[in-house]
């Protein structure tokens, strides 16, 4: 989840603590055990205690929003009835409305927030998001017109972007795209510069790679750019720029299996099958579930003519992923007695 741009550093704070300990074993006891999980328990035991005081909701709603985001919701509504004049409560249940779909209430919590902050660009845009989620797509356009005219016209953009798309006007959804990146320069949200980015590859035109390039400047220990950018010119015809660009998102994320194995099946193409196994072994060297891995080490392998390591590694695919039938099909080719 991206942080709300518009809380506190103390709200901040809290939430990221939270994903600290997301790692804590749950307890699974009944749906709302969460409450009584190490992390959640001193705030439930002080809800307990003072059940008026407003603060104790919305922080335990903080605590929770990751792992159990309707609990969440249910605090950050109790706060806001409590204290209705503080936007935080009201913008983080319209969040939490936004991550469990239910889009109404989404719009009514930021349209209370807007109440108590009605010039706030972030709750504007959020607001304009849940009014296209919940249908309401004359009002969302007329909050887009409204960002457009203020200081942060690229969400504006964004709003327009979305609504064009969810009409199916991809023209002109990478028009308005276009114009948010040209007004946030290397501010822009990176999800929106992606978006743009896949919205041009899909028509194969070589802008995307321009995008790829400011989504990499926006968030550079990104590898999905790279990758996509591998995506682009390995459909274009350019497989030496491919794998360049998939060496660079490896680089970025040493785990990116998706990478290794784009320049395995590149290798494999030229019937490069030393090559090929090369880089699908370092697939489960980084990623040691890989069924993907294992498989094209195996099916590499097999191309090289040692059937037996080839069916060891058929024989483990299908352990981390069910129904793997190029597998078991290849697994029974290798097992075949002659």
């Amino acid at each position: 989840m991206k942080y709300p741009k518009y809380i506190s550093l103390f709200t901040a704070g809290v939430l990221a603590l939270t994903a600290c300990n997301n790692d804590s074993k749950p307890v699974a006891a009944r749906p709302d055990s969460v409450l009584y999980s190490p992390l959640v328990k001193p705030l439930t035991d002080s809800i307990q205690q003072f059940p008026k005081q407003h603060d104790l909701y919305y922080r335990r709603g903080l605590a929770l929003f990751n792992d159990a985001p309707e609990l969440a919701l249910q605090d950050f509504e109790a706060a806001a009835k409590l204290n209705p004049s503080y936007t935080d409560y009201w913008a983080t249940t319209g969040e939490a409305a936004l991550v469990t779909e239910k889009y109404s209430l989404a719009v009514n919590a930021f349209r209370q927030a807007l109440v108590t902050a009605p010039t706030h660009p972030y709750i504007q845009y959020k607001l304009g998001i849940a009014l296209i989620e919940d249908k309401q797509t004359i009002a969302a356009d007329s909050m887009a017109g409204l960002l457009i005219r203020s200081a942060e016209q690229d969400k504006g953009f964004y709003l327009k972007a979305r609504i064009a798309e969810d009409k199916g006007d991809t023209s002109n959804a990478i028009m308005q795209l276009k114009f948010a990146v040209k007004a946030a320069g290397e501010e822009s949200d990176y999800d929106a510069v992606m978006e743009l980015a896949s919205l041009l590859k899909s028509r194969g035109s070589q802008e995307a790679l321009q995008y790829y390039a400011l989504a990499n400047k926006i968030d550079p220990v990104m590898a999905e750019p790279h990758y996509e950018a591998g995506q682009y010119f390995e459909a274009a015809g350019n497989p030496q720029e491919a794998i360049k660009a998939y060496q660079e998102a490896i680089l970025a994320d040493p785990a990116y299996e998706d990478a290794y194995l784009s320049i395995a099946h590149i290798f494999a193409q030229s019937g490069k099958w030393k090559e090929a196994r090369h880089y699908a072994n370092l697939t489960v060297r980084n990623r040691p579930n890989s069924a993907r891995g294992y498989y094209f080490r195996g099916l590499a392998t097999e191309n090289l003519g040692d059937k037996v390591a080839a069916k060891a590694d058929y024989q483990k695919a299908p352990g981390f992923r069910k129904n793997y039938p190029e597998a078991t099909e290849a697994l029974n080719r290798v097992s075949e007695k002659k």
